[in-house]
């Protein structure tokens, strides 16, 4: 998750969607931006993405059904929150659809080297089923 800032968030995330585009109950539409109203809890209340499109599949187990989208984000955190939620931040921004092969070029080629291998390692990892999913063959 994106670290805690001082000063406004302005930056692009990635998040992973239902195939309906809600998430944790809350109904998004491509296109759109919101505002989260509230107290923020890592993975429980607020918008959260992923700096890295991979480190989605930390959160969320792998369903092709499923929607990722590059998200922007915008927001700050005020002072209780910063105390309560270290690695949370309240944000606004929009969805941006795209394929689900577009999407995974996106993230494999922005992913960082440590990123790659460490998807590569993972149990069953198959690069040939990787391939046919993603359209991308990795090396």
């Amino acid at each position: 998750m994106f670290g805690v800032t001082n000063k406004p968030i302005d930056m692009k995330g990635y998040k992973v969607f239902n195939s309906d585009w809600t998430c944790k109950g809350f109904q998004y539409k491509v296109g759109e931006t919101y505002t989260h109203e509230g107290k923020i809890s890592l993975c429980k209340s607020g918008f959260h993405a992923c700096k890295n499109a991979v480190d989605c599949f930390n959160y969320y187990s792998f369903d092709p059904n499923n929607k990722v989208a590059e998200v922007s984000l915008t927001g700050d955190l005020i002072h209780e929150e910063k105390k309560d939620n270290k690695d949370a931040y309240t944000c606004g921004g929009y969805l941006k659809t795209c394929g689900y092969k577009e999407a995974w070029r996106k993230a494999y080629d922005n992913a960082a080297d440590n990123d790659i291998e460490s998807l590569k390692a993972l149990p069953n990892f198959d690069a040939d089923v990787f391939e046919k999913v993603t359209g991308i063959k990795v090396k």
